[in-house]
């Protein structure tokens, strides 16, 4: 699904929105395309038949995109994939999971994996929601009234779904107490719609999920996943840090953590733009590299990709940016 390109002028402002408004649009626009929901609003594995909203992910793409360029369609994009997914929601805040018939038989997903899933699409979609709360285009416009009034309609929703990670908030710290990328998941979860909803419990808990993933880093800048390093789980979780810098959140010296973690990152980057997976503790080509669904995991490009673009952005530092494009040629090309 293509994404119609439209210019515009990025505008300077030190709120979350309006900072993604100087997002580079080629890039964007990629990362927006990459997981582009059908005309239903399904997006990744839940296109064939719905299976989980764990699958509804790149909403916060979408947006990115959609403010940088001035793009209606984007947003519009968002907003039928969050509708479809709130379709699918129980009334205890959870969602409705159905395994498709090609997937039986590999076992039933856990309390724990359910909320993992809520969480994943949580974040996501709360980035992206609160993102257009905070660009002014997106507040102003006209043309995009409707839209608004839509997401309005929604927020019950929303606030069911941040009232059922907080009963989750326990089983989600024993299950992902040792990967910090889950950690950062849950954190933007619950930043994001504690924001959205002026919860300031969920920020709290927002607060205590970042501190427990930023005690888990290794001096040589890495967040340690697996007892180890991996290159692909460290683009993921310095991605959500930038992404939780720029909006606002200060704490646990973050800011430093982020740093380190991006720097270690482009040191797993060759100049033609591979990552390089040699001794990851968890997404390798190895017998013990880790698999999903029966298939053996590949490094998370796009999380890296947004690392890069983020970092460039909350930092001014035009090095990653050209980093940035250096990977997505690499695995377009591939």
């Amino acid at each position: 699904m293509l994404i119609p390109f439209v210019s515009c002028t990025a505008q300077k402002d030190l709120t979350y929105g309006n900072q993604l408004a100087e997002l580079p649009l080629d890039i964007a626009k990629l990362l927006a395309e990459k997981d582009a929901p059908n005309k239903d609003g399904a997006m990744g594995r839940n296109k064939s038949t719905y299976f989980h909203v764990r699958f509804q992910l790149g909403l916060h793409n979408l947006v990115g995109f959609g403010l940088a360029a001035k793009n209606e369609n984007a947003l519009d994009y968002f907003l039928k994939a969050v509708e479809y997914s709130f379709q699918h929601q129980l009334t205890s805040g959870g969602f409705k999971l159905e395994i498709p018939r090609r997937y039986e038989g590999q076992g039933s997903p856990s309390e724990s994996d359910l909320a993992s899933g809520v969480a994943f699409f949580a974040a996501s979609l709360g980035s992206g929601w609160y993102a257009i709360n905070t660009n002014r285009w997106a507040q102003k416009s006209t043309q995009l009234e409707p839209m608004r009034h839509r997401l309005d309609g929604l927020k019950p929703q929303l606030k069911l779904t941040l009232d059922y990670l907080k009963s989750e908030l326990e089983v989600l710290k024993l299950k992902d107490q040792h990967a910090p990328n889950r950690l950062l998941f849950d954190a933007v979860a619950f930043y994001t719609l504690g924001k959205l909803v002026v919860d300031d419990e969920a920020l709290d808990m927002a607060d205590e999920l970042i501190g427990l993933a930023t005690n888990q880093v290794d001096e040589a800048g890495y967040y340690i996943e697996g007892g180890g390093f991996d290159s692909s789980y460290n683009g993921v979780a310095t991605a959500l840090s930038f992404r939780l810098l720029l909006m606002g959140f200060s704490g646990h010296d973050l800011d430093k953590v982020a740093v380190k973690a991006m720097a270690w990152q482009v040191s797993r980057i060759n100049d033609q733009g591979q990552i390089s997976t040699s001794g990851n503790s968890r997404v390798n080509h190895s017998i013990n590299g880790e698999s999903f669904l029966g298939r053996k995991k590949d490094v998370d490009v796009g999380h890296t990709i947004e690392a890069l673009m983020l970092s460039s952005l909350l930092l001014r530092q035009n090095g990653n940016l050209e980093i940035a494009k250096n990977v997505v040629k690499y695995y377009q090309e591939k």
